[in-house]
């Protein structure tokens, strides 16, 4: 039973560490997304070859695509990129956002608040307060994950715990609650700057905001509080 135990987690293991490595090997992200850029371009020229055309579901016009690496597809980008930048929909919203919260996540806002309101709850709420706290924590960006997991370690050690165990159950709220909120966070802002321009795609009557995914938000942290916490 033993070896069969040790089989199976060097298995694990080695399959972890072949994802790490090739992890490892990655890019930066501007890289990437440098050679997404790259890639598309490429395969509009390749399907531009086939003269392929799709229909506008909202105004029924033909649309052929066009070939972005010839003379009137550069032309194109090098002219609209200012229009296409500064008419975003979204851009408004998504900066301001983004703005507000790293200066509160830079600024160590964010860190204070949660060891204060972890290190002033009573004895009986600090496993639910921990796990709010992770959950709620998306808020901050990645302050969460990187913060409240030690944090919580040391609250068991005094509280007469395992280490261990608090410091698997806040880093399991913080990226397990991630799309979990009550209040609208970053994320939302980023996620309505795709769905405001795909909905007008379709229809320019229908309306949508920053906020409308809230009751979906706030009923996943109902649901996964108590989760987490059994």
């Amino acid at each position: 039973m033993t070896s069969k135990h040790q089989q199976k987690g060097s298995i694990v293991n080695s399959f972890l560490n072949s994802v790490e490595k090739i992890g490892n090997k990655l890019p930066d992200p501007s890289v990437l997304f440098f050679l997404m850029c790259v890639g598309l371009a490429i395969l509009t020229w390749l399907v531009s070859l086939f003269n392929v055309s799709v229909k506008h579901p909202g105004t029924h016009q033909t649309i052929h695509v066009k070939n972005i690496l010839s003379h009137d597809g550069s032309a194109m980008i090098m002219n609209d990129a200012i229009k296409n930048f500064s008419e975003f929909p979204a851009l408004g919203l998504v900066l301001a956002v983004m703005i507000g919260i790293g200066v509160a996540e830079k600024t160590g806002y964010f860190d204070k608040l949660m060891i204060s309101v972890v290190n002033r709850a009573p004895r009986f709420l600090i496993l639910p307060t921990i796990i709010l706290i992770g959950i709620l924590g998306s808020t901050a960006g990645d302050a969460a994950t990187i913060i409240l997991p030690p944090l919580a370690a040391m609250l068991f050690i005094k509280i007469g715990y395992h280490p261990i165990a608090g410091l698997t159950m806040a880093y399991a709220s913080a990226v397990g609650g991630f799309a979990a909120n009550i209040v609208v966070g970053m994320q939302d802002a980023l996620v309505y700057s795709f769905t405001d321009p795909a909905t007008r795609i379709v229809s320019e009557s229908i309306k949508t905001n920053v906020a409308m995914n809230w009751y979906f938000i706030a009923a996943s942290v109902v649901v996964l509080l108590p989760t987490i916490l059994l």
